[in-house]
């Protein structure tokens, strides 16, 4: 458990004046007038704005450390898990779903659409396309979340009942029964593998999957969004990822192999999602055999912790992170699409990007 916040009164006055600066210097410079409802859009917000996000993970420090409080965007769950609560503050919280408070979407039908247009225009060319789903943590981690009980439906749920379940969606809740930490929001390699084991059969990909025996535990010090959202205690916690044992076929452009433990935090692996000519952040892995498929990956965060399986089974994958996006199709031609979102983004599947 963690120990409970304690601030004297000295630093919590020093605390305040600093925090009371940083919102004079923004003014001043103009940033605070940009207010969020002038904003719907958080990247042009966070380009109005551009300290935004510093000044308000400061405020979150202070009203820890003063009150104990966690901003809304993270909720406690149980012996020291925490969990997330919105994808952004304006959006909902996360958990309104979880505790049946969502009503159905009347755009529904509009996501399944989009997802079998997408299915009959890949199909028409010879190629394959599938949405893939995440679980959310508190569907996995149930006995550790604030909210044990599940919905019985929810956008996802009906968003399945509306698609045939052998078709162009697949929700890999039921796949994935482990792999997340106490302090991230994202699953890490053990919750991703199940993932792709469930993907590999789903989409019948050459070779055979990926045995756990290809991997070593190494331990690895985990900067988890959650502990960072959180502004206190520690902002590491010790896990195990995995690495490759032996060379594995897949590598990004630059010859080096993508099979590392901490794909996503390691700055080499960072530096390979960079902005393509159409500005958005994408990263190309290649192996040497053309008999192998080639692939369109679109994407949110929870794929670097997948690429480092799925990239084997492609001759060339360009994976991009945004929405679905049909320039980027058209350029590529790939054999198969796979369009991610996690299960709290649902909705996002029917959605198409804003090119930054």
């Amino acid at each position: 458990m963690l120990p409970e916040p304690r601030i004297s009164r000295p630093a919590a006055i020093a605390t305040l004046t600093a925090f009371a600066l940083v919102v004079a210097v923004l003014w001043l410079a103009g940033g605070w007038r940009a207010l969020p409802a002038a904003f719907p859009d958080e990247r042009r917000l966070q380009q109005a704005m551009p300290m935004r996000h510093q000044a308000m993970q400061l405020w979150n420090g202070v009203r820890w450390q003063l009150t104990g409080s966690t901003p809304p965007t993270v909720v406690r769950g149980h012996h020291g898990w925490w969990f997330y609560a919105a994808e952004h503050a304006a959006d909902g919280h996360t958990f309104d779903e979880v505790e049946g408070r969502v009503a159905p979407d009347p755009h529904e039908a509009e996501w399944a659409g989009a997802i079998l247009a997408r299915a009959a225009t890949a199909a028409a060319r010879g190629a394959t396309y599938l949405a893939i789903v995440p679980p959310d943590k508190q569907t996995v981690e149930r006995a550790e979340s604030p909210v044990s009980a599940l919905p019985t439906s929810t956008r996802l749920s009906r968003l399945n009942l509306a698609l045939d379940p052998d078709g162009p969606l697949l929700d890999l809740a039921p796949h994935v029964v482990s792999g997340y930490v106490r302090s991230d929001s994202h699953w890490l390699d053990e919750g991703a593998y199940q993932g792709y084991i469930a993907i590999h059969a789903r989409l019948h990909l050459r070779g055979m999957p990926l045995s756990r025996g290809a991997f070593t535990p190494v331990p690895y010090d985990w900067p988890g969004d959650l502990f960072a959202l959180r502004m206190a205690g520690p902002r590491t916690e010790p896990v195990s990822l995995w690495q490759a044992v032996g060379p594995l076929p897949a590598r990004w452009l630059d010859g080096q192999s993508v099979a590392r433990p901490g794909l996503f935090h390691l700055p080499a692996a960072q530096a390979a999602w960079r902005r393509g000519p159409s500005g958005l952040r994408e990263a190309i892995t290649v192996v040497d055999d053309p008999t192998l498929p080639s692939a369109v990956i679109f994407h949110d965060s929870f794929m670097p912790a997948l690429l480092p399986y799925l990239a084997q089974h492609f001759r060339r994958a360009r994976f991009v992170w945004c929405h679905y996006l049909a320039p980027v199709v058209e350029e590529e031609r790939p054999d198969v699409i796979i369009h991610e979102n996690v299960a709290r983004n649902v909705q996002w599947l029917g959605k198409v990007s804003d090119v930054p």
